[in-house]
């Protein structure tokens, strides 16, 4: 059968369409014996059974193509699966290292106020020490200018 063809494809085996008279109703021409009447039903009944095996074959090969594939979706949808695992793992570990990073910034700046309140402290008493040196020193000019 050529591609693209719109025929239905026959069966390779004997059809109904390949005997005229399958079950043997046609009535039996001049001449012939109750043994070809015989033959007639043993054949429409071997047609009959051939036909049924190939709907049996036909249906048997349908469902081993459903199996192929609902095979190849459930391989699909495995494979997805670890996909999205692996994504899922590589950003947990992206969150993780963002968190230490995070952390290790926070005690940075900890540090770095600690440090600056230190400085600020000690520039504040070197502040309050000029200032009381001004005050002494206005006190002693006021003190020697009377």
């Amino acid at each position: 059968m050529e591609e693209g063809s719109t025929e239905p494809q026959t069966p390779l085996k004997r059809s109904w369409e390949a005997d005229p008279d399958p079950l043997g109703k046609v009535p039996e021409r001049a001449g012939a014996g109750p043994s070809s009447d015989k033959e007639r039903r043993a054949n429409g009944g071997l047609v009959g059974s051939e036909l049924r095996e190939a709907k049996a074959k036909n249906q048997l090969h349908q469902l081993q193509e459903r199996i192929i594939l609902l095979e190849a979706g459930v391989a699909r949808g495995k494979l997805h699966n670890e996909r999205l695992e692996k994504q899922r793992r590589q950003r947990l570990m992206e969150l993780v290292s963002e968190r230490k990073k995070a952390a290790d910034l926070e005690l940075q700046v900890k540090n770095i106020v600690h440090r600056l309140r230190g400085e600020a402290d000690k520039y504040a008493e070197i502040a309050n020490g000029a200032h009381k040196a001004a005050q002494e020193a206005r006190e002693e000019t006021k003190f020697w200018k009377e």
